[in-house]
């Protein structure tokens, strides 16, 4: 499913053309920032083991990460990314293993939080169920 608008909380802001983020030097490296979300709410109609893939910004290595949530579960540590398409990972764990989330049918909702200011997201988010060899999900 593509995920078609994204709930947005002060300080994360739509920027033009430039997707959903916040600015440059408003960083939160350490922990999730008690403010500030932009927010994607799904339904699933049986139990699913799900991926995510996002279309981002990410200009250099100081601007190039956020942190992800699912349902209030522990915040995810999404960093190092490159421009475009990007498969959700988590960079807490050793060799950033892909995020693959094992949701029961119903409601759900999806978090972003800034992490490094000047990342951006875009809102072609992909939510789907996981297969082997999925490759990159965000084009047309």
């Amino acid at each position: 499913m593509q995920v078609p608008a994204l709930a947005l909380t002060p300080p994360m802001q739509i920027s033009n053309d430039d997707g959903v983020g916040v600015p440059v030097g408003t960083d939160s490296l350490n922990s999730p920032p008690a403010h500030g979300r932009a927010r994607v709410d799904f339904e699933l109609a049986a139990p699913a083991v799900i991926r995510v893939w996002a279309e981002v910004l990410a200009p250099n290595p100081d601007q190039d990460s956020f942190w992800v949530q699912f349902n209030d579960a522990t915040w995810i540590k999404w960093n190092n990314l490159n421009d475009f398409c990007e498969t959700l990972y988590d960079s807490k764990k050793p060799g950033s293993p892909i995020v693959r989330m094992s949701l029961p049918a119903g409601s759900h909702r999806l978090e972003f939080a800034h992490r490094e200011g000047g990342a951006r997201l875009y809102d072609n988010i992909i939510i789907l169920e996981d297969s082997p060899n999925q490759g990159e999900q965000c084009s047309d």
